[in-house]
């Protein structure tokens, strides 16, 4: 099995958005609360990139946002 070398930016994975332009949102990984700017602007999760493999990894463990603690873990490892 190959990496793949495509490159998925963080704020493509959450699958429920809200419509104001800075939602709360807690981290589904640790609990901590944390500011989402997307989809009205650009979130400070676009600065992250995920390989293809890690973001489906991510979509499978969970339905919303990360904080940016945990999603730097998450785009820095490869397991």
């Amino acid at each position: 099995m190959t990496l793949r070398s495509e490159r998925v930016s963080a704020s493509k994975l959450g699958t429920q958005r809200n419509r104001s332009a800075q939602t709360q949102k807690k981290c589904e990984a640790c609990g901590e609360t944390f500011v989402c700017g997307a989809p009205e602007r650009e979130c400070w999760c676009e600065e992250l990139k995920l390989t293809g493999e890690a973001a489906a990894k991510l979509r499978a463990r969970h339905a919303d946002c990360l904080c940016p603690r945990c999603l730097a873990a998450a785009a820095g490892r490869s397991d």
